[in-house]
C-alpha cells in the first residue's frame, strides 16, 4: 500500500503497454508496503526507494506520492503518469478494486519487504489481475516474509492456468547471484537490455515452470526451449494469462537488489536496467503485454442550450447551457476533469451541479465548490452515474464567435465514446445569413423633366431583413452626367438587434462610397440634394450594395441595387395641328386656275 502505487504505475510505463505501436504515455501506480518499518533495523524503505526509483524515475521515494505525475523516463526518454501509495496494503482495510483500479493503469508493482500485506488485499488484487483491469502486474515479493510470499505462487500458478505439476519452490540461494535472460522464452526479445538479473540473500528459484515462461533461470545460462525448468524470474503473457482472459504478470521473490544502501547486493547490477527492460517490452505492440485493459471507463459529454441557435442573441440576453457528463460504462472513471471556458462574447455566471445518476456503489456526487466564469472541476463518476452542470451566460458582444465547448480531460486508460479526441461538445450560434434590401426614391416628380438648376433630393434606404449581422457592407451611388451630388448625410431608422447599427462617421460630396456594418433588423436612410446641369442629358441615378460573403439581396437581385429615372411624357396627338385639306373639285378647280394663269403669262410675255 506504501509507493506500490507510484510503482506500478511506473512499471506500467515501463512495461510499454500500449498498443498503438509508437511509444505512447503509460499510467503506473505503485503499491509498496514502504513505510512500515516492520523490521526497524532494517527499514523497509530501504528496498522501495530503489523499486521506485526503477519505475518512477525521476521520481524518487520523498518525491513520489498518491497524486499522479507526469514525468518523463530520464533513459528512455518516455512519458509516463506515475502514482504511489504505501498504505493501501497495509491499512488493514480491504482494498477497494473498482476505486483503486478505476484510472485504468497500464502497470500496477506491487512491492514488499518485511510487513505483511492484508489478507484480505491478495483476492481482490488477484481479481484485478485475472480480469485484466490493468496491463500488466509486476510482483517483487520479498522470501523474508513466507506469509507474502506463499500467495505469489498459487497466484501464478492460476495465471498459469494450473500447470501439472504445479510450481514449486526450490533450494534458497545464498550470497548475490546473477541469472541469465532465458532468451527461448516468450517476450525475451524485449529484456536484452537486462541480459541477466541479480538478486541477493535467501530468495529461492521456482520450480516446475513451463520454459516459455522461465524468463530468468534458476541456474545455468540456457537457453531453455523445451519443458519445464527452474526460473527466478516468471512472466505470464496476457495471451495465456487466466485463459488469455488476465494482465500479463511477473513475478519474483527477491526485492534485496533494490536496496541502494548496499550496491553490491545487487543495485549497481539492476540499476536503470529492470524499470526499463519493462518500459520497453510495455511499448512493443506485439509483445507479451500487448493486450488492452479490460472494459476500461466509457465517458460521455453533451452540452446545449434552450435557446434558439438559428439566430444571434442580443447583447445583454442570457443563454443558459448545460453539459451532462456520463460514465455508459461498468468500470469507475475516477479523477475525471472537466472544463469549459467563456469565449469573448460570453460571460459565465456561477456553475451549479446536480446528480442524474448517482451510479453504482461508491455512488458518484457533485464537486463540493463551483466557480464563477470559467469551469474546471474534477470528479469521479461511477459506472452508469451522470452529473449534469448548469449555468448562465450573459452576450457581451454577439459579433464575436459565440462557440462555446465543454471539454473532459480522460482518466488514464479511459475512453470518450465515439472514439471522440479530444473528448468534448460544443454549443454554437449559427444565424440564418443575412437577406439585404435597398430602395432609392425622390420626392421630385419623375413624370416632368426636371428644368437646369433645379434641386432634385433622394433618399437610399438599406434594411437588413435577416437575423443575422451583415458587416463590410459597401454602399455606392454614382453621380450621373447632366447633375451634381451635394453632401451625403445618414440616419438610423432602426439600430437593429444586438450590436447597435450606425451611421458612417464621416459622409462626402458628390458620388458616396462608404462601409457599414447592419445588425439583424437594422435599417440605416441616406439624403442627397442634386442640382440638375443639364437636363437633356440621362437623369439616371443607381445605388448599389456589395454585399459581404454569405449575404443575399432581397428577392434575389443581382446586382443589388435600386434607381431613380426621370420620365417625362411624350408629345400627346391633341397637342399636334391639323392642316385642311382641299376635296377633289376643289383640287380640278386650283389646277384650272393655275393653268389659265400660266397662259395668260405667256401672251403677256410674247406681246412685248
Amino acid at each position: 500500500m506504501i509507493n506500490s502505487i507510484n510503482l506500478l504505475s511506473s512499471l506500467a510505463l515501463a512495461l510499454g503497454l500500449s498498443l498503438a505501436g509508437a511509444a505512447q504515455a503509460q499510467n503506473i501506480l505503485i503499491l509498496t508496503t514502504g513505510g512500515s518499518n516492520a523490521n526497524p533495523a532494517d527499514p523497509e524503505n530501504n528496498y522501495m526507494n530503489g523499486i521506485i526509483q526503477e519505475f518512477a524515475a525521476p521520481l524518487t521515494l520523498a518525491t513520489c506520492s498518491n497524486t499522479p505525475q507526469s514525468v518523463t523516463d530520464p533513459i528512455s526518454g518516455l512519458s509516463k503518469t506515475v502514482t504511489c501509495n504505501s498504505s493501501e496494503l497495509i491499512n488493514n482495510a480491504p482494498l477497494n478494486p473498482d476505486e483503486l483500479f478505476a484510472p485504468g493503469y497500464d502497470l500496477v508493482v506491487i512491492a514488499s519487504a518485511y510487513s505483511t500485506i492484508d489478507a484480505s488485499d491478495w483476492p481482490q488484487l488477484e481479481a484485478a489481475i485475472a480480469s485484466r483491469r490493468t496491463r500488466g502486474a509486476v510482483l517483487f515479493i520479498d522470501t523474508i516474509n513466507t506469509t507474502n510470499a506463499n500467495q505469489v505462487r498459487p497466484l501464478l500458478d492460476r495465471s498459469l492456468n494450473s500447470p501439472s505439476p504445479a510450481l514449486g519452490n526450490g533450494v534458497p540461494f545464498a550470497g548475490v547471484n546473477s541469472h541469465s535472460l532465458n532468451t527461448a522464452a516468450t517476450g525475451a526479445a524485449d529484456f536484452t537490455a537486462l541480459a541477466s538479473l541479480t538478486l541477493s540473500f535467501g530468495y529461492y528459484p521456482y520450480t516446475n515452470v513451463p520454459y516459455a515462461n522461465a524468463l530468468y533461470l534458476g541456474s545455468g545460462a540456457g537457453p531453455v526451449n523445451s519443458g519445464t525448468t527452474s526460473a527466478v524470474g516468471v512472466l505470464v503473457p496476457s495471451t495465456t494469462s487466466y485463459s488469455g482472459n488476465g494482465a500479463c504478470v511477473f513475478g519474483t521473490n527477491d526485492i534485496g537488489w533494490a536496496n541502494s544502501s548496499t550496491p553490491n547486493g545487487g543495485w549497481s547490477a539492476n540499476q536503470g536496467k529492470v524499470g526499463n527492460a519493462f518500459l520497453k517490452s510495455f511499448n512493443n505492440p506485439s509483445g507479451p503485454c500487448a493486450a488492452a485493459i479490460a472494459n476500461p471507463p466509457e465517458l460521455e459529454i453533451a452540452k446545449r442550450t434552450s435557446v434558439s441557435t438559428d439566430a444571434l442573441p442580443s447583447n445583454g440576453s442570457t443563454v443558459p447551457y448545460t453539459i451532462t457528463v456520463s460514465n455508459t460504462s461498468s468500470t469507475l472513471a475516477s479523477n475525471v476533469g472537466l472544463t469549459d471556458l467563456a469565449p469573448a462574447a460570453l460571460r459565465f455566471g456561477e456553475w451549479s451541479c446536480t446528480v442524474i445518476n448517482a451510479g453504482s456503489a461508491p455512488a458518484s456526487a457533485c464537486p463540493a465548490a463551483l466557480p464563477s466564469g470559467d469551469l474546471s472541476a474534477t470528479f469521479n463518476l461511477s459506472a452508469g452515474a451522470e452529473l449534469a452542470f448548469t449555468v448562465n451566460a450573459t452576450v457581451v458582444d454577439n459579433q464575436q464567435a459565440l462557440t462555446n465547448i465543454a471539454t473532459l480531460s480522460l482518466p488514464p486508460g479511459a475512453t470518450c465514446a465515439g472514439g471522440r479526441t479530444p473528448c468534448d461538445a460544443s454549443v454554437a450560434f449559427s444565424p440564418v445569413p443575412a437577406v439585404l434590401d435597398i430602395t432609392k426614391t425622390t420626392s421630385a416628380d419623375t413624370e416632368a423633366l426636371p428644368a437646369n438648376g433645379s434641386k432634385v433630393p433622394y433618399t437610399v434606404t438599406v434594411s437588413n431583413m435577416s437575423t443575422g449581422a451583415a458587416n463590410g457592407v459597401t454602399l455606392s451611388d454614382a453621380v450621373p452626367a447632366g447633375m451634381s451630388f451635394g453632401t451625403w448625410s445618414c440616419t438610423v431608422l432602426n439600430a437593429g438587434a444586438g450590436q447597435a447599427s450606425a451611421c458612417p462617421s464621416t459622409l462626402p460630396s458628390g458620388a458616396l462610397s462608404t462601409a457599414i456594418d447592419l445588425s439583424a433588423g437594422a435599417q440605416l436612410q441616406f439624403t442627397v440634394e442634386a442640382t440638375i446641369l443639364d437636363n437633356q442629358q440621362a437623369l439616371t441615378t443607381t445605388a448599389t450594395l456589395t454585399l459581404p460573403s454569405g449575404a443575399s439581396c432581397a428577392g434575389d437581385r443581382a446586382p443589388c441595387d435600386a434607381s431613380v429615372r426621370f420620365n417625362p411624357p411624350p408629345i400627346s396627338d391633341s397637342s399636334i395641328k391639323a392642316v385642311p385639306a382641299m376635296s377633289f373639285a376643289g383640287l380640278g378647280l386650283l389646277a384650272s386656275l393655275l393653268g389659265m394663269f400660266a397662259f395668260g403669262m405667256r401672251r403677256s410675255i410674247g406681246s412685248h
